[in-house]
């Protein structure tokens, strides 16, 4: 998946104006890669991401963590008041 989603990155990112061969800017690292959180509008990436497709990742059962640890009372917070 991350592989994937890095290939796919790319390949919008050489479509975009700061991926083209002619221009230099910030938005390339030191081998003229384009780095950007994302390529995409937010809405064609909410379309791209909003389902869970469980094919695309390799799940397995949840490993067992184990007690939470005590905190003592010097370590937890005050209790919020009213209004926030």
């Amino acid at each position: 998946m991350h592989d994937n989603n890095n290939e796919r990155v790319d390949e919008a990112c050489r479509n975009l104006v700061w991926g083209q061969a002619s221009v230099k800017n910030w938005y390339q690292n030191k081998d003229r890669r384009v780095f950007a959180n994302s390529p995409w509008r937010l809405l064609d990436y909410w379309r791209m991401t909003h389902k869970l497709e469980p094919s695309e990742y390799a799940l397995g059962q949840r490993s067992r963590c184990g007690p939470r640890p005590k905190t003592s009372p010097a370590t937890r917070l005050p209790p919020r008041g009213k209004g926030h």
